[in-house]
C-alpha cells in the first residue's frame, strides 16, 4: 500500500480542539452535529481525530472514561502525546490508513466513474463530493453535496448505506440516484429496492422500489413515480426539461459550464422551458431558448445574461 502523508499540523490542531469540545461537561447536540460535519469533510480529519484521541488517553493516564472527560490538555500537549514511546505520528497515521474513508470529488462540468473493491460502481455528477468507507463489516458513503448514481453489488451481510446529513438510503444491492440540495434530498430507484430512513422525517422509514422517487425536504417526505428519463439524463450529459421553470433550468445548466447563465428579472425567471439540451455550452443554450421565448441574450465575459423584452434592467 503506498504511503500517504499524515494530515497537516493545522488539521491535527483542529482535531485536538474537537477532543476538548467533545469531552467537555457542557457539550451540546450542536457540537456533535458540527463534529460530524467536520469529520465528513475530509478523510484526514478522521485519521487526525483518532490519533489525537489516543494521545489524549495516554496523556491523561486515567483508566476510566469518566475520569478522562475531566482532563483538558492543550492542543500542543495532545500532539506531543501522539509521540509517546518514541512512535512517530506518521507511523500512527500509516497504521490507520487501511480503514480510512476515501474522498471523491468533481468540479464544475466534470463527471467521474468510481469502481469500488466490493464490485459496486459510483458515477458522480458535476460539482459533487462524497466519501466512501468499505470495511469487513460496513459499506458507507457520505454524500456531502451534489448528485451521484449508485450501482450497488449485492451483499446481504453488509448493507450499503448512503448518508445525506441525518438521512440515509440503505440497500443490500440495487441501483439508484441520490441528489442533495441545500436542505432537500431526492432519491430515484432505477433497479431493485432501497429504504429511506430519517429520525426527523415523517414517515421515518420508506421502502422504495424500481421507478419510485422520494423527495425529502425538512421533516416532510413524499414519493411519486414520474418519468425517469429526465431525472437521470445527467448521466448522458443531457438535460431534459418538461415545462420546467427557467430559473431551475439555469441552475441545472450552470453545473456544467464555467460560463454562467444569469437571469436579470423576475419575469424571465418565471418562464417555462421544454426540450432536450446538451450540457456544457451555456451560450448555445441561451441562444436556443431565445428563438422561441421572449428573452434577450447578452454576454459579459464569463456571464450570459437573460432578460425579458419588457425589462428595463
Amino acid at each position: 500500500m503506498p504511503f500517504i502523508p499524515p494530515p497537516s499540523e493545522k488539521i491535527q490542531e483542529e482535531a485536538a480542539e474537537w477532543i476538548a469540545r467533545l469531552h467537555a461537561d457542557d457539550r451540546t447536540a450542536m457540537d456533535e452535529a458540527q463534529f460530524k460535519t467536520w469529520i465528513a469533510a475530509n478523510p484526514d480529519h478522521a485519521m487526525a481525530f483518532e490519533v489525537m484521541d489516543r494521545g489524549w488517553a495516554m496523556l491523561a493516564k486515567m483508566p476510566s472514561r469518566a475520569e478522562r472527560r475531566a482532563f483538558h490538555p492543550s492542543r500542543r500537549q495532545l500532539i506531543a502525546a501522539s509521540l509517546v514511546g518514541g512512535v512517530a505520528v506518521t507511523a500512527s497515521f500509516f497504521a490507520l490508513q487501511p480503514a480510512a474513508a476515501q474522498t471523491y470529488e468533481t468540479t464544475v462540468g466534470e463527471q467521474k466513474h468510481v469502481s469500488l473493491k466490493d464490485g459496486s460502481n459510483l458515477f458522480l455528477n458535476a460539482n459533487t463530493k462524497l466519501t466512501v468507507l468499505l470495511t469487513d463489516t460496513e459499506r458507507t458513503v457520505n454524500l456531502i453535496y451534489g448528485r451521484a448514481n449508485f450501482d450497488i453489488a449485492t451483499d446481504e451481510k453488509r448493507p450499503f448505506v448512503v448518508s445525506v446529513g441525518d438521512r440515509r438510503v440503505v440497500t443490500g444491492g440495487s441501483r439508484f440516484d441520490v441528489g442533495r440540495g441545500d436542505s432537500d434530498v431526492q432519491v430515484v430507484v432505477t433497479r431493485g429496492s432501497a429504504s429511506f430512513q430519517s429520525e426527523t422525517s415523517s414517515p421515518k422509514k420508506t421502502t422504495l422500489n424500481t421507478g419510485d422517487r422520494l423527495l425529502s425536504s425538512g421533516s416532510l417526505v413524499r414519493t411519486d413515480r414520474p418519468p425517469i428519463a429526465p431525472l437521470v439524463a445527467w448521466q448522458t450529459r443531457t438535460a431534459i426539461f418538461d415545462d420546467t421553470l427557467l430559473s431551475e433550468a439555469v441552475r441545472e445548466m450552470n453545473l456544467y459550464s464555467q460560463t454562467k447563465l444569469e437571469i436579470a428579472d423576475a419575469r424571465t425567471s418565471h418562464l417555462h422551458v421544454s426540450g432536450i439540451y446538451r450540457v456544457g455550452d451555456n451560450v448555445a443554450f441561451a441562444h436556443s431558448i431565445a428563438k422561441f421565448m421572449p428573452v434577450l441574450v447578452s454576454q459579459q465575459r464569463d456571464r450570459v445574461i437573460l432578460r425579458s423584452f419588457s425589462s428595463n434592467g
